[in-house]
């Protein structure tokens, strides 16, 4: 299990950014959007199926739900349940060889990743646990020196 680790984002792979962030925007109650441009030598140490990638870029944004007043628990007219917040990093693959670009060819726009904040494990270790759930790396790497997906 995965118990040290806390689910931070849900990644969505999509074609057009800009058009989902208003979407889903407007379905989820995300006002906020941190978009930014991963490209050139911010990606590092790319292996995608094996092999050695380069140049892929792509255009993601990072925003996250807003919890009414009237649904949280406890409040009049509200629900028992417990409410969170999530978080969607949306990914629009841009140029090269990356997951985000395989995914938007094989399965097109949808669910394509999770991403788990850092816990007493490394990165390596939830890859570790993956592969002996014989669910194997499709491919890795590194953004900006320091921050590695797998």
């Amino acid at each position: 299990m995965l118990n040290e680790h806390t689910l931070h984002s849900v990644g969505v792979t999509v074609r057009d950014l800009d058009a989902t962030m208003t979407k889903i925007g407007e379905i989820f109650g995300v006002d906020d959007w941190e978009v930014t441009t991963v490209a050139g030598d911010r990606i590092t140490d790319a292996v995608s199926h094996g092999r050695r990638t380069t140049g892929a870029s792509y255009r993601a944004a990072t925003g996250t739900t807003t919890l009414r007043e009237d649904l949280i628990g406890g409040k009049e007219g509200g629900t028992q349940f417990p409410f969170r917040t999530v978080t969607f990093e949306l990914v629009q693959p841009l140029t090269g060889e990356s997951p985000f670009q395989e995914f938007l060819a094989t399965r097109g726009q949808g669910i394509s990743h999770v991403v788990f904040n850092e816990g007493p494990q490394s990165g390596d270790a939830v890859a570790a646990h993956f592969l002996a759930q014989r669910v194997p790396v499709a491919a890795e790497f590194t953004v900006d020196g320091e921050r590695r997906r797998f």
